[in-house]
């Protein structure tokens, strides 16, 4: 019964043992996205102090605020995520808790058995007269056995009992923190919704100013469009008029997830593909590539190694740089200066140029764009998290 017992404490142990390094994995994952999405909100924050409103329309606020809300929002759903493990932690504490409570119940009730039944024994008899009172040497020696494992045994279920209660005090312990760590999560949670309703009202405010410049607005998504139209010509041009290298550069197609980011401290504040336009209601915008808001002289980098195959000149994109890597081209564009030169071997990391950081909508913004010959890709699903 005593090694049953002990077998029983042993498994309950095992399992609160696994069951904490899996959920506690999953917090340290969790921590981690938090610290990333937290980063991202702080430099949004920057970026925002930084603009010159006098010099800047709303529209480049709003974007910015944009992707602040949704950083915010992705945090909010990370505590949320969080408290889920928190649960679900508590939950199988107190389970735990629960089967230790039972398991010391039982050992305290065979415990006070066993003094019953050794109380009564001692009064009908002593140890000393139940040696006597044998027939034989090999009786005596045999009783002196049983004695010993009978001690032995009462002794251990005293030792269980104490190991129990140990262990259920801790695991009252570690419910407690878990209970305190719950509080935190959703005390973060409740001022995130706060910051993020301040957001939304900035956002608000300069939609509400800009709504009186809708022509404004207009008019310069019909030039933005027109500088869009006019990249992509020079790209189409560039991918038909140069052949690919054989084997030059081919293991790009390897890299999805792996790319560095082409500036350091960005932020995308207009995505690829199709989508609503931040002010203008019912109109849609199309992005080749993906817009990041950069830091004001912020150096640009080639994400992968490759050769220069055109610097160009592009009226309100300012200057683009377009590196070939084998199949695929990267395409730089809204540089102010340019450290390369057409047909330039270029390595992982080497600096190209600087992205523009006048005035306007596009201050300290590069436009970037992955292409596979004549297919665009998602630029974000190429580069690291």
């Amino acid at each position: 019964m005593s090694r049953l017992c002990n077998i029983y404490f042993w498994v309950i142990c095992l399992e609160m043992l696994f069951q904490f390094g899996l959920q506690a994995q999953d917090l340290s994952d969790l921590n981690k996205e938090k610290k990333q999405i937290e980063k991202k909100i702080a430099l949004s924050s920057s970026l925002l102090k930084e603009l010159d409103v006098k010099k800047t329309s709303s529209l480049q606020s709003i974007r910015i605020l944009n992707a602040q809300i949704q950083e915010r929002q992705k945090l909010v759903s990370v505590f949320k995520r969080e408290i889920d493990v928190f649960d679900a932690k508590i939950t199988q504490s107190e389970q735990s808790i629960s089967l230790l409570n039972k398991e010391i119940n039982k050992a305290k009730s065979d415990y006070s058995k066993l003094i019953r039944t050794t109380y009564r024994r001692s009064r009908m008899y002593n140890e000393f007269a139940f040696f006597l009172g044998s027939d034989s040497f090999n009786e005596a020696y045999r009783r002196y056995i049983y004695l010993k494992q009978y001690n032995r045994y009462r002794r251990n279920q005293g030792h269980i009992l104490m190991e129990s209660k140990a262990i259920l005090q801790k695991e009252v312990g570690v419910l407690k923190k878990l209970k305190r760590k719950k509080t935190i999560s959703l005390s973060n949670i409740q001022n995130e919704k706060v910051e993020l309703e301040k957001n939304i009202a900035s956002k608000n405010k300069f939609i509400q100013s800009a709504i009186k410049k809708e022509k404004i607005l207009r008019q310069q998504l019909r030039q933005n469009e027109l500088v869009i139209k006019n990249l992509e010509r020079k790209i189409v041009a560039i991918i038909s008029n140069v052949k690919e290298k054989k084997g030059a550069f081919s293991e790009f197609n390897r890299m999805m997830g792996m790319l560095e980011w082409p500036v350091d401290n960005g932020i995308v504040v207009s995505k690829f593909g199709e989508h609503a336009h931040p002010m203008l209601k019912q109109v849609k915008i199309k992005n080749n590539g993906v817009d990041i808001q950069a830091a004001k002289g912020s150096e640009v980098f080639s994400i992968f190694d490759g050769e220069v195959s055109r610097v160009v000149g592009i009226p309100g994109y300012n200057k683009a740089v377009i590196i070939r890597h084998g199949k695929f081209i990267t395409v730089y564009a809204n540089l102010i200066s340019v450290y390369v030169k057409n047909n330039q071997v270029v390595k992982t990391g080497e600096k190209i140029g600087i992205v523009y950081s006048g005035d306007g909508d596009n201050a300290s913004v590069l436009h970037f764009e992955i292409w596979e010959e004549s297919k665009k890709h998602d630029p974000i699903k190429w580069l690291k998290n």
